[in-house]
């Protein structure tokens, strides 16, 4: 992956994650209802995830101008989303709505796939072009 392209790819992804992040600070009702509902509804422990997932996405878009930082950063975001998935997956069946538990599971594990494909290709050698 060329300095540029990674560059790129981690202000994206801490642009997502800032705004999913904003989302449960600014929304906690509303992301309870569409994404977060696993009862009981705790719009305090929603707005706290949404610290975190802020604080995720400046270090991410922090890291795209500082190649020091992507390792570290990237290794946060995968043990996050390794233990986030395997929460989801043993409260696959407790939502509100039925199907929100294989879909935040199906969501969430994707993420973590992405990630670790991304941890992928930037520790592979690049080749001369």
């Amino acid at each position: 992956m060329s300095p540029r392209t990674a560059q790129r790819v981690f202000l994206a992804v801490g642009v997502i994650h800032a705004a999913l992040g904003l989302f449960m600070l600014l929304a906690a009702g509303s992301f309870y209802e569409s994404i977060g509902t696993f009862e009981p509804r705790n719009d305090h422990y929603i707005r706290d995830l949404g610290t975190f997932y802020v604080a995720l996405g400046v270090a991410f878009a922090a890291a795209g101008s500082r190649p020091a930082w992507r390792a570290p950063v990237l290794l946060l975001a995968l043990v996050e989303y390794a233990l986030h998935t395997a929460n989801h997956l043993y409260d696959i069946g407790h939502p509100e709505k039925d199907w929100v538990g294989p879909a935040t599971a199906a969501l969430v594990a994707a993420g973590l796939l992405l990630l670790a494909l991304l941890a992928y290709l930037l520790g592979r050698p690049r080749r001369a072009s």
